[in-house]
């Protein structure tokens, strides 16, 4: 059996060693932002002593809310709403006509996204502002995933990446005969594969690099 202080000093040795490697886990961005329903009101909650309301117009129905991190966003079947930790209060891009959209919203603690048959339509938290991408009329949605300051959206065409602070989607084309297979996003990282390339995006370098395989 090991003496006592030797056993002592390996467990701080080991204590010192985990606290000092850093973590990308998303537990490490406290939830700010909170949305509460009551009735036709929604509630902004921020930093737990903040309360932002607005009221929804009379034919409008909530179709999806959710917060996380430093962001909270919904959708109505007339906009797309959202608020950020520093917003000067809730900020919305309205739908068009019929604009349907490809299943729910998908939120970061910094991002949000939707994703409709006509746009990709993005909300950052950092610079609280929307960001638009067009899609063609022959582009067809794929997949899209977002973590901590990441998102990317696969369509048939190409991969959308942004980041938060971002000004503008990034792009990279798929070729001819490349077909999608995955995407996996860690905090800061995007990275998908196809059938020729693994395609990568980052945070810290706002555009696609690319391995042949």
């Amino acid at each position: 059996m090991l003496p006592f202080r030797t056993i002592i000093t390996f467990l701080v040795i080991l204590a010192t060693l985990l606290y000092a490697i850093p973590s990308n886990s998303k537990d490490d961005i406290e939830d700010l932002v909170d949305i509460e329903q009551a009735d036709r009101k929604i509630i902004a909650i921020r930093d737990g002593i903040q309360m932002t309301p607005f009221e929804l117009r009379s034919k409008e129905e909530v179709l999806w809310l959710g917060s996380d991190g430093y962001i909270g966003a919904l959708l109505t079947n007339e906009r797309f709403i959202a608020i950020s930790l520093s917003s000067s209060g809730w900020l919305e891009k309205p739908l068009r006509s019929r604009e349907a959209y490809d299943g729910s919203p998908i939120l970061s603690p910094t991002l949000a996204l939707l994703v409709t048959k006509e746009r990709v339509i993005g909300f950052d938290a950092t610079s609280n502002s929307f960001i638009e991408q067009s899609l063609r009329l022959d582009e067809e949605f794929v997949a899209a995933e977002a973590n901590d300051y990441v998102a990317a959206v696969i369509s048939s065409r190409r991969a959308l990446g942004l980041t938060s602070g971002g000004s503008a989607f990034s792009e990279i084309r798929f070729r001819t005969s490349e077909t999608f297979q995955s995407i996996r996003t860690k905090s800061q990282v995007v990275t998908v594969r196809t059938s020729w390339r693994i395609l990568t995006f980052g945070a810290s370098s706002p555009s696609w690099s690319e391995v042949r395989l």
